[in-house]
């Protein structure tokens, strides 16, 4: 077992990871690593993606937002904000499927990393 740490999630309703990084209007923050995952809190944050592109600035302030978890799950997560994800030392995974299922390869993932299959 890992010690416990924090993981953002895109998700619209709590139960299927369904949002894109740029797009995500709400994080749901659970923390993992101490058996089953908790809920911690939903953080609201302004979408740095709209229709004409996207804004530097919302996208720096939406990965400051999370800069306290070890890990981000979206359905889509654009090469640019993953390398910015990752320069900030936050694990990007994209992955649409059931937050649970999710969570647990996660932490299937932290826990045996050379022999879990990569998260997604």
């Amino acid at each position: 077992m890992t010690a416990p740490y924090l993981v953002a999630l895109a998700t619209s309703d709590g139960k299927i990871i369904n949002q894109h990084f740029g797009r995500c209007p709400a994080w749901t923050i659970v923390e993992l690593g101490g058996g089953e995952p908790r809920f911690v809190e939903r953080r609201e944050t302004d979408a740095p993606c709209g229709e004409g592109g996207h804004s530097d600035g919302g996208l720096d302030a939406a990965i400051t937002l999370l800069s306290d978890c070890r890990a981000v799950l979206a359905a889509r997560i654009g090469p640019g904000a993953g390398a910015r994800l990752k320069a900030r030392g936050l694990d990007a995974f994209e992955i649409g499927s059931y937050v649970d299922d999710a969570l647990s390869q996660l932490d299937d993932y932290y826990s045996n990393p050379r022999e879990a299959s990569r998260v997604g």
